[in-house]
């Protein structure tokens, strides 16, 4: 999904609302709402590509430069969606601009688009209306299918909910593309944004907890093997690790992917799954 420049001297009749959202310096999902004019044409796009929009952090002030936008799922029309990158005032990326550095990294990579990635993000809805869990998470999950995120799935429990970004399975004419790690991430901080707007419509708040990375090569998706297994257990046991019977099968009947699940996040640890379906 790409911006287009509105042409001056199109006629502008119509003021929305957009949510311009970035992720701020202390990893939290932070937004910016404000008024728009809207082209009276309805092929036009209502944000201009080269417009940006001043944001404070602490005493600091950056620009923010829209990546992509959606149409509003949960505002009356004409709203949208914003996601912005970070830069300084003198248009330089952020120091702590995670998605800038990922996108560097990922440039001239040929195997990126091989790699899919995905996540899965526990939360807890806070407030006094907590009994309204499931209704928010549905109401989330139509709203992201509805703005075109790469939303897999989503749980409700009394322990807790969560939900899914990342490869569906569908076929090319859904999902043209599978998400790389910009794709994931950006999809992953714009449902995000969404659960926070749902939420508040029913007077509650959102406890993100740490979040699932799931990672699909094409080695994995095709190569894996008996042999891949059996190399697997011998590289364990040679670390003195009994692999579990369980993971060694898993290898065999074929994997597809590998989850990363935090275990401690201040020196950050985490373990590892096999998948067998994503």
């Amino acid at each position: 999904m790409s911006l287009q420049v509105i042409q001056g001297g199109e006629s502008l009749t119509a003021i929305g609302l957009a949510d311009y959202v970035w992720l701020a310096r202390d990893n939290v999902v932070r937004c910016k709402k404000r008024a728009i004019q809207v082209p009276d044409d309805p092929d036009g796009q209502p944000i201009f590509l080269g417009q940006r929009w001043v944001c404070r952090e602490g005493d600091e002030q950056y620009l923010l430069v829209p990546v992509f936008f959606f149409v509003d799922p949960l505002r009356p029309a004409p709203s949208f969606v914003t996601l912005c990158e970070v830069k300084t005032l003198d248009d330089q990326p952020v120091a702590w601009s995670s998605r800038s550095r990922l996108r560097t990294l990922l440039q001239g990579n040929r195997n990126v688009r091989y790699n899919w990635f995905g996540f899965r993000q526990p939360y807890r809805l806070t407030g006094d209306n907590a009994t309204r869990a499931s209704y928010v998470a549905e109401r989330h999950l139509g709203a992201c299918l509805d703005a075109g995120l790469l939303i897999h799935s989503a749980e409700v429990s009394a322990d807790g909910c969560c939900f899914k970004v990342g490869p569906r399975g569908f076929n090319d004419e859904i999902d043209p593309d599978q998400p790389d790690a910009v794709t994931a991430s950006d999809h992953l901080l714009l449902a995000c944004h969404l659960l926070i707007k749902a939420a508040l419509d029913e007077g509650l708040g959102v406890e993100f907890q740490p979040r699932s990375i799931t990672c699909s090569t094409l080695k994995l998706r095709t190569e894996l093997s008996r042999a891949e297994a059996d190399k697997l257990g011998a590289a364990l046991a040679r670390l003195s690790i009994t692999p579990p019977r369980s993971v060694v099968d898993a290898v065999r009947r074929g994997v597809v992917a590998v989850e990363y699940q935090p275990q401690q996040l201040d020196p950050y640890s985490a373990g590892w799954s096999l998948l067998t379906a994503i």
